[in-house]
């Protein structure tokens, strides 16, 4: 069990919940995190980029001077990827990528980030946080109450509130996320993971049945 601060909306204060760290394993598979991480990285890539080859180039395919007879080097068109402004030898073009990686190793990574977090004190949870209408006021207050000051911070919710959901996104340091799209990229890639009960509940019981 290890012990986690939790702000229950109902009470507007601080209480100490125990979390069994037993369905996140034993320990944190560090390898396999950054493998994860990298496939999804890899998967928001555009992979738009693109150069122009020598026969891309928009130029005449005239000789810049004879052959022979000026004492300068050879030439054989202003495109060539000697000149400035020809061709890109070997330069990137669109591709995708995107990576495959198995299921369950994508929920071993997710299994070890949340108990990295865990273990590292850096997970948070929240309780019946409600609000009547959208307030960013209000969401500030519950992240100060967690002693959040300036971590950046990934909010997941069990289900989308739109009033919780708006009321947080206007924060610069934090990024919402749902418990169905939470991954290992997502938990490890801010300082700290506020999670609503509920959704850390939701994602032990998908990753106990992994």
């Amino acid at each position: 069990m290890v012990n986690v601060t939790c702000y229950s909306g109902a009470t507007g204060g601080l209480t100490q919940v125990d979390v069994d760290s037993a369905p996140l394993g034993e320990k944190v598979r560090k390898r396999l995190v950054r493998q994860a991480c990298l496939h999804y990285a890899a998967a928001v890539r555009q992979g738009t980029h693109s150069t122009l080859t020598r026969s891309e180039v928009n130029y005449n395919e005239r000789k810049p001077w004879r052959q022979k007879g000026t004492g300068r080097a050879r030439s054989g068109d202003f495109s060539s990827p000697v000149w400035r402004g020809g061709g890109v030898v070997f330069g990137p073009k669109p591709r995708d990528y995107s990576t495959a990686l198995p299921r369950r190793m994508r929920r071993e990574a997710l299994r070890s980030a949340l108990l990295g977090k865990l273990l590292d004190g850096e997970l948070r949870l929240i309780e019946g946080v409600k609000f009547e209408a959208p307030k960013t006021k209000g969401a500030l207050a519950v992240l100060r109450a967690l002693g959040v000051t300036r971590e950046r911070v990934t909010l997941v919710l069990a289900e989308r509130a739109e009033n919780v959901h708006e009321s947080f996104r206007n924060l610069p340091n934090v990024a919402i996320t749902m418990a169905s799209d939470l991954n290992a990229l997502s938990v490890l890639r801010r300082d700290l993971l506020v999670m609503d009960r509920r959704a850390l509940d939701e994602v032990v019981a998908r990753l106990g049945n992994a």
